[in-house]
């Protein structure tokens, strides 16, 4: 029964995903070998100590603490070019902070949302998840969709403490706003919810 619900959901999970501002491009590959994953976490050591040196505010003034999470933002963005997901998630967390001693929690919830997103997207570059779930759900019952989902089930399990991160950069988000909560940011943040809680459902 287990392998049919995995099946199913995979079928799902294709057209489920959580989102946040400015999407990848569609068609995008950002699948890497392992040796290129080694050489970006390597060179991302070095690159966020460059970015925390770069959006360090010259001083606390309110003027200050914006240059910096604008710099902050910058770096996040050019990270993404980059798909390094490391300097991504700190300079994320730079802007959070900064957004909080400015007392903008929204646009403080927003970044905690935003790292979550690229802890999902980490998630599946890493599993090759879109490739696998298009695979399971072309594959005809037998042996060797049982092997792949078998195969399939090891690499989400073995990833999923991305997963975990993404749950905890969620919960933040969620407090950062407390009552102020709009209603894009909670879909974006039950958008993201939805994702890991499928995934769990796979794994259950």
């Amino acid at each position: 029964m287990k392998k049919y619900i995995f099946i199913l959901l995979a079928l799902l999970l294709v057209f489920s995903c959580g989102k946040k501002e400015g999407d990848k491009k569609e068609g995008e590959d950002v699948t890497k070998t392992e040796e290129q994953r080694t050489d970006t976490a390597v060179a991302g050591e070095s690159e966020v100590e460059a970015m925390e040196k770069e959006v360090q505010p010259q001083n606390k003034s309110e003027s200050g603490l914006w240059e910096a999470y604008n710099k902050a933002k910058a770096a996040s963005q050019k990270a993404i070019e980059a798909g390094n997901y490391k300097v991504i998630k700190r300079a994320l967390n730079d802007a959070a902070k900064y957004a909080h001693e400015l007392k903008r929690p929204i646009i403080e919830a927003w970044q905690y949302n935003n790292i979550a997103y690229y802890c999902i997207e980490e998630f599946k570059e890493r599993t090759k998840y879109d490739f696998r779930m298009k695979q399971l759900g072309g594959m005809k019952p037998g042996p060797d969709r049982d092997r792949y989902n078998k195969e399939t089930e090891k690499l989400f399990s073995d990833n999923f403490h991305f997963l975990n991160e993404a749950t905890d950069y969620l919960k933040k988000a969620q407090f950062a706003a407390g009552t102020l909560l709009t209603k894009e940011l909670k879909n974006k943040i039950r958008s993201n919810t939805s994702f890991i809680d499928q995934i769990k459902l796979l794994l259950s």
